[in-house]
């Protein structure tokens, strides 16, 4: 089975989109790393609702999630 990819985009400062590609393998440690980042009330994580400083732990919780995850501005 080839790698799993996750994708998500925005256009709040022009059109950008993130991508996540993670190894079968990996795919159960990389999902209980968000999971586990959903605060009490919480059904899922959208970005665009959270502070700043939530932001940045979001962000370092994926760079360290097994995994590469990338992002780019559509042009």
């Amino acid at each position: 089975m080839g790698a799993h990819v996750f994708v998500d985009e925005t256009k709040e400062r022009g059109p950008l989109v993130a991508a996540a590609v993670v190894l079968p393998a990996d795919v159960g440690a990389a999902r209980r790393a968000i999971r586990d980042l959903i605060l009490p009330g919480q059904r899922r994580i959208h970005f665009h609702k959270e502070k700043d400083d939530r932001r940045r732990q979001i962000i370092a919780a994926v760079g360290r999630s097994p995994g590469r995850a990338d992002g780019r501005h559509a042009s």
